[in-house]
């Protein structure tokens, strides 16, 4: 962070002495004070929004393998109920044809 207050103030003097040059051009002098307005923030901004989006890729990739475990699961139970199912038709055909 103090990285930033030291740009900041480095913005301030280069601006100040800008304003002394150009003091009657008005228009310049705004442009100047916006532009270091718009670095500063940028300079602030940017890194912030860089670590935001690493926590929001780490997240998502935590939640891909979670998914990934619950479709395994879920084809899991889905095979054993497919494997119950079968187990129970051969059963009734069996008591069936035996009651028969």
């Amino acid at each position: 962070m103090s990285i930033y207050n030291v740009e900041v103030q480095m913005l301030c003097v280069i601006n100040a002495q800008i304003s002394l040059i150009l003091g009657n051009q008005k228009n310049f002098v705004s442009l100047a004070i916006v532009l270091c307005c718009i670095l500063s923030m940028g300079l602030i901004i940017v890194p912030e929004e860089r670590e935001r989006h690493q926590r929001n890729l780490k997240e998502n990739e935590q939640l891909r393998k979670q998914i990934a475990e619950m479709e395994d699961r879920v084809r899991e139970r889905n095979h054993k109920l497919q494997e119950n199912r079968e187990d129970l038709l051969t059963w009734n055909s069996t008591t069936t044809s035996s009651t028969l």
